[in-house]
């Protein structure tokens, strides 16, 4: 639901800030320092079980496709480590947002540089644009 705020509203907001000893410039302050570090939130939605389809995917073809693009057995080895973890990662109940995005974002991205034009890359690219849009969510 969408709220407007009247002048009254505005003036007991103030006033319930001033009560707790900020300023409004410290409460906005330690708003946005909150809001930075992501919300915390269910996992059950549909984004995120498509993004687990398509990371189950990806770690199905890591693990035995030949087609991986540039990258190295070594970066393979450590591309199947990376996905797992985040494969765990999105199966618990409660994720912060901002933590599930840095971390799915270095992962995959990095998967896409390497494996460019491979069948990995465009999976990671998947399994990304779902997380993506489980986020965005929230931050729109």
């Amino acid at each position: 639901d969408l709220y407007t705020l009247n002048e009254d509203g505005i003036l007991a907001a103030e006033a319930e800030v001033t009560a707790r000893g900020q300023s409004l410039d410290e409460f906005e302050i330690g708003f946005r320092r909150m809001r930075s570090g992501g919300l915390i939130v269910d996992t059950d939605h549909d984004s995120i079980r498509q993004a687990k389809v398509a990371l189950e995917e990806l770690n199905k073809h890591l693990k035995s496709d030949n087609d991986i693009g540039g990258l190295t057995p070594e970066d393979r080895a450590v591309a199947l480590s990376e996905v797992t973890e985040l494969q765990d990662t999105i199966s618990k109940p409660k994720i912060r947002t901002h933590y599930l995005w840095d971390k799915a974002n270095r992962i995959l991205l990095w998967i896409v540089e390497k494996g460019a034009g491979s069948v990995v890359a465009e999976l990671a690219k998947r399994a990304l644009s779902h997380i993506h849009s489980f986020v965005n969510v929230f931050f729109n």
